[in-house]
């Protein structure tokens, strides 16, 4: 659980499409619900903004199908 909280914020800053979606649904698999993850998703956007990159269209956890958890 805690190794997700470092991964996702780490993927997501570089853009990494694919490597996102498996790091959502490895944090709903390890059994964060899909709140905590759109939260950790906007706090990840506010720290990423703060360093000046754009993150734009980036996967959320409500792009994830729940069949795919």
């Amino acid at each position: 659980m805690e190794s997700e909280l470092v991964i996702l914020p780490a993927i997501i800053c570089q853009r990494a499409r694919f490597a996102t979606r498996m790091h959502l649904r490895a944090c709903l698999r390890v059994r964060f619900d899909r709140d905590e993850v759109e939260h950790l998703q906007r706090c990840i956007e506010g720290i990423v903004a703060l360093c000046g990159k754009d993150i734009t269209g980036m996967l959320r956890v409500s792009d994830i199908p729940d069949e795919e958890t």
